[in-house]
């Protein structure tokens, strides 16, 4: 686990086009979204949820609210 946070922190330190939102529910990680914009207002979207919170909505809501906030960042 330390290895892929390593990992995750030298990515976006190295590459500003990728974004990473990390998803809670009940006051705890259960996933990420990561966007990484390939042009104008396009991106490749990345999802995962721990498999404890899976079922219970936790990826959609989760990309539905980073969504919203890629969209204000880019208004801005």
């Amino acid at each position: 686990m330390a290895e892929h946070l390593a990992w995750i922190a030298s990515i976006l330190k190295q590459e500003s086009n990728k974004t990473l939102f990390v998803v809670q529910f009940e006051d705890q990680n259960a996933g990420q979204v990561r966007f990484d914009e390939l042009g104008d207002n396009i991106f490749a979207v990345s999802i995962a949820v721990a498999e404890a919170f899976r079922g219970r909505g936790v990826g959609g809501n989760g990309l539905q609210i980073a969504i919203n906030e890629i969209k204000k960042e880019k208004q801005a």
